[in-house]
């Protein structure tokens, strides 16, 4: 009985020290697809792109002067800032690892990797900020226009909502008033 209870747990320990070693085997896979696809540097510059259209933005709000600069470029100082210490490569690292453990299995990861250690992959790196700059730029023209349309839906639901409120307050009120009536 002894025995079996030793094989059991000789088994057990044996299971829980593949699961590990499968799991370090895993991010480590996950680790190299980051480092390969040099998420890090596309951080960096993403960091870039949302600086350019925080610039955009402000322009479409106020036409920017040459007189504006120093204003701008103190904003620009703490929205870099801001973004670099909450979103910093040190705090997404961890969340980025275990984000594409739990999407990709280790097999997946290293055929990802495969794919972009071959020429076309290594292109698709380099171009992937150009690309993300572009459809930025494409998106931010496309909420431009569309904007005063959301803003218009958005005041006609708060004049709605505000109108079947004072409706219910008054059908309450009357209520209220025959209730009243009623006690008399």
């Amino acid at each position: 009985m002894k025995t079996k209870q030793i094989f059991i747990l000789l088994c057990a320990f044996l299971a829980l020290g593949n699961a590990y070693a499968d799991e370090a085997s895993h991010k480590a896979a996950v680790e190299k697809l980051l480092d390969v696809t040099e998420t890090k540097n596309l951080l960096n510059s993403a960091y870039a792109q949302v600086e350019q259209a925080f610039l955009q933005s402000a322009n479409s709000v106020t036409p920017l002067e040459e007189n504006d600069r120093p204003i701008i470029e103190k904003h620009l100082k703490k929205l870099s800032a801001i973004m670099k210490e909450e979103m910093s490569w040190d705090k997404l690292k961890v969340p980025f690892t275990d984000l594409y453990m739990r999407v990709y299995t280790e097999a997946e990861v290293k055929e990802i990797i495969v794919f972009y250690e071959s020429p076309t992959g290594k292109k698709m790196l380099a171009k992937m900020p150009d690309v993300m700059r572009e459809s930025m730029t494409m998106t931010q023209e496309m909420m431009r226009s569309m904007l005063p349309k959301l803003q218009a839906e958005q005041e006609a639901l708060i004049a709605e909502l505000q109108k079947s409120k004072a409706a219910a307050a008054e059908k309450e009120a009357k209520k209220a008033e025959k209730e009243a009536k009623k006690k008399k």
